[in-house]
């Protein structure tokens, strides 16, 4: 069964499987032509993140939208108001509505790390001084940047962003060298 898509009704419907449809219309344009668009199906593509997209447009408006995010908020209730959508199978090219559900942010990953392990949870300590040291000498902005040395140490970006800013991992200030005294 299709339904309208919130926001594009008399334009786009979808189904529970996660298939969407253009409706036919007439478009009267600006200039006074008319154009006449027939209805079909969208073809869906896969985004940087994997996840199932289409192209979406009206007059006055274009979008890219997942089809996941499209399917759940078209066809299962959210009476908790929870702001993410999961993929129960953890397959991000598989909307369906029978594999979808809503989430917490923390819920989400945690079903990621637990039911699908899928996550890499770094582990606590993962750094020290001596490897924050090699962090600032291997990095090259625009070449070897927060992004690549962060996967390469599996942290997040922002680790590495506070290493490079001397936020953390600072080294000491010298102290008085041996024998000597502050007195």
């Amino acid at each position: 069964m299709r339904k309208p898509i919130a926001g594009w009704e008399g334009f786009y419907e979808v189904d529970a499987a996660g298939t969407i449809w253009s409706l036919q219309r007439t478009v009267t344009r600006h200039n006074g032509t008319v154009q006449r668009w027939p209805g079909k199906m969208l073809k869906a593509f896969a985004n940087d993140s994997g996840y199932l997209v289409v192209r979406l447009s009206k007059p006055g408006t274009r979008k890219v939208a997942r089809v996941h995010r499209i399917v759940a908020e078209t066809f299962l209730p959210n009476p908790l108001g929870l702001p993410e959508v999961n993929h129960l199978d953890g397959v991000r090219s598989n909307p369906a509505a029978s594999n979808l559900e809503w989430c917490t942010p923390s819920g989400n990953r945690q079903h990621a790390y637990h039911v699908l392990g899928s996550i890499k949870v770094p582990k606590t300590g993962k750094l020290n001084q001596s490897i924050a040291d090699v962090i600032r000498a291997e990095h090259i902005p625009g070449v070897y940047g927060c992004k690549r040395l962060a996967k390469k140490y599996g942290v997040v970006p922002s680790c590495i962003r506070d290493i490079l800013n001397h936020r953390t991992y600072t080294p000491a200030a010298p102290g008085p060298a041996d024998g000597e005294s502050n007195e």
